[in-house]
């Protein structure tokens, strides 16, 4: 079992790391998802200074498109992964996340030994104002562990992006947007997803068909898709509209 000196040696390189890339940006208002319509849905735009919750078969791929998004203004991009997860799937392919646009020379990859010591760098990360955006897999997030990286969020100015596994967490959670995604496919240079908002702070929940073309870095909503307004405990259907699985 690694020893706490040990976690906390390996937390303070990783924050030594780091430091040296802040610049401090201006994290006021929204970001800009590339589409007017989109961003209305959203509130204004993809959220600053919080935290996205990413559930469903699609979230890797869409939580690396937004991570390509979100790196456009500049900043880094942070992918922490437990050791247990590293052995089952490895790490994120070089070549996958620069076909969506994710400069590569701008990543970070964090490697944690277990739960305690991948929150801490969590936390570390969505702090520091040189991370635009940190992604992470993290399916459960008690309380009060999501207040202290919500908090931390917001003093650093970037995104944490967590993966919530294949089916979404139905308890309350801390994140500013909670979405469902499952692939749609999409011939290159598109990739697209259904996607249902279930929470969207500061706008109704929604559904939709949305595509990101990643010459652009930019999203957009798919014509004729069945955009829908959902509730927050379910779905809506409209005239043979997608259905998000929930």
């Amino acid at each position: 079992m690694p020893t706490s000196a040990g976690s906390d040696s390996r937390i303070a390189r990783l924050r030594a790391l780091i430091a040296p890339l802040e610049e401090g940006p201006d994290v006021r208002g929204r970001r800009s998802s590339g589409c007017a319509e989109l961003d209305a849905l959203l509130g204004g735009g993809l959220p600053r200074c919080a935290l996205v919750e990413i559930a469903g078969p699609g979230a890797p791929g869409f939580a690396t498109a937004l991570a390509a998004r979100l790196m456009v203004e500049g900043g880094h991009c942070a992918w922490i992964a437990e050791d247990g997860v590293l052995r089952r799937e490895g790490w994120p392919w070089p070549p996958g996340l620069a076909w969506f646009g994710v400069d590569v020379r701008r990543l970070l990859l964090v490697r944690c030994r277990d739960r305690r010591e991948l929150l801490r760098a969590l936390s570390a990360c969505l702090r520091s104002p040189a991370v635009a955006v940190t992604l992470c897999r993290l399916p459960r997030v008690d309380p009060a562990s999501g207040r202290r990286l919500q908090l931390a969020a917001r003093r650093g100015g970037g995104v944490g992006l967590l993966l919530a596994g294949v089916r979404p967490d139905p308890r309350p959670h801390v994140a500013a947007l909670r979405v469902v995604v499952e692939p749609a496919g999409g011939p290159p240079p598109f990739a697209r997803w259904r996607l249902w908002a279930r929470r969207v702070r500061g706008a109704a929940p929604f559904a939709c068909e949305v595509a990101f073309h990643v010459e652009t870095l930019a999203f957009s909503v798919v014509p004729g898709s069945g955009l829908v307004a959902a509730d927050g405990g379910g779905r809506r259907e409209r005239d043979g509209a997608l259905r998000p699985a929930g």
